[in-house]
């Protein structure tokens, strides 16, 4: 193939390979072993290899597998500016230093990497679907192994709720990474028929009850975001009915909170410390609202009951840290990316609710946002990332329409 040659315009070549090649195989081969990775890998660091090796193999092809359209793309530009802005705001923040603007700089490269290969997979609808069978396999595996450690006594678990190990040791980040594993576990269930549709739904039954035994209202809450999105897109009745179970479910939350004796744990939880730690953040905040405190130094900026803890809110991080202007660029950005999914002559409503996931789940357990390889990267910017493909698949297919058109013209 022709170097320099943007080859995600190119439709005639089989969907299946859409001239990857031998290298270009290894690296699917390697963004998979990533994927199912967060699940299977019970440990950091070779997880991280994993994530080197691709991402490496990436950069060696950014030129053939056409790099241009992603560094152009609208959100993108805005991602790009919040890192840049995150970068320079070390500056005026006088607990960091030059080795985190650094460190911060790296963090900002290896997430675009990932954003670039992710963003290469969701073009071709064929690999997309690859990628979601892996993580959905490996989550299945990951969660049922988890169940059987958890029942048996034999695992690790966090003040008596289940978690896993590796990226997901806390139950609310394995609840999140559950949650993102079950949309696409239904997406895959409606695809395919006979024996597979049986497998898959078998699998969603598996993750679905692993977020519930974590016994996080993030995983709970993301995927009720995640069905009343998938019913509100299909229009007509099934919208009011999933606008009133949405409803009712608000309602049933808040009910548990005046009367916890009377409803399982999961949802009788008081959020006292949420809204504490969400406050104090904001208050802090707004001593310098226009460009934030700075990222870098000390995380944990929110006080309750003696202790400090992180913002558990990626909008109330970003306000922190690089206050209104972080904000509008983040915003700017999700919103560039999003709009992709209910664009064009068909809604994406299963990537709608995937991303939908990630939103809420980053608004109630967010730690970092800009970081080195970890959770968020599955279930917050991997359906980013593939609402940027849709944008370009999208793109291409109204160039190739226009281009049909012109040629019929007489």
């Amino acid at each position: 193939m022709m170097a320099g040659v943007d080859t995600l315009s190119v439709q005639r070549q089989p969907s299946t390979d859409l001239g990857w090649g031998r290298g270009g195989k290894l690296l699917r081969l390697g963004f998979c072993v990533f994927l199912a990775g967060f699940f299977l890998i019970p440990d950091g660091q070779p997880h991280n290899n994993v994530f080197y090796l691709t991402g490496l193999a990436a950069l060696f092809m950014a030129r053939s597998l056409g790099l241009g359209w992603f560094l152009r793309a609208p959100a993108v530009l805005a991602l790009l500016a919040f890192m840049a802005l995150g970068v320079l705001s070390h500056a005026w923040n006088p607990q960091a230093g030059g080795e985190e603007a650094l460190e911060h700089a790296k963090d900002a490269f290896y997430l675009l990497t990932f954003l670039y290969v992710a963003a290469r997979f969701g073009v071709s609808e064929i690999d997309r679907l690859w990628a979601e069978r892996v993580l959905v396999v490996a989550a299945a595996l990951g969660a049922l192994l988890a169940m059987v450690l958890f029942f048996g006594e034999w695992g690790a678990s966090h003040h008596g709720r289940m978690v896993g190990w590796g990226r997901l040791d806390h139950p609310n980040v394995m609840a999140s990474a559950m949650a993102i594993a079950a949309v696409f576990a239904g997406h895959l269930a409606v695809r395919d028929g006979g024996w597979r549709r049986g497998a898959w739904l078998l699998c969603l039954v598996l993750v679905v009850s692993a977020a519930w035994f974590t016994q996080s209202r993030t995983g709970l809450l993301a995927v009720v975001a995640a069905a009343f999105v998938l019913a509100w897109f299909s229009g007509g009745w099934v919208r009011w009915l999933s606008l009133a179970v949405l409803l009712t479910g608000v309602a049933l939350l808040v009910a548990a909170q005046f009367f916890p004796e009377h409803w399982p744990r999961i949802l009788s939880l008081s959020d006292e410390a949420r809204v504490a730690i969400y406050t104090d953040t904001l208050r802090k905040g707004m001593e310098a609202p226009w460009f934030g405190h700075g990222v870098g130094g000390e995380h944990m900026v929110a006080e309750y009951r003696g202790h400090n803890y992180h913002p558990h809110n990626f909008l109330l991080m970003a306000f922190y840290n690089l206050g209104v202007a972080g904000v509008l660029l983040l915003t700017v950005s999700l919103v560039l990316a999003g709009r992709a999914l209910i664009s064009g002559a068909t809604t994406d409503r299963w990537l709608a609710a995937a991303l939908t996931v990630g939103i809420v789940c980053m608004s109630t357990e967010a730690y970092h946002l800009i970081h080195r390889p970890g959770a968020p990267y599955l279930y917050f910017w991997l359906p980013f990332a593939w609402a940027l493909a849709r944008e370009r698949r999208l793109s291409a297919e109204t160039g190739k329409a226009a281009s049909a058109k012109l040629w019929r013209t007489p």
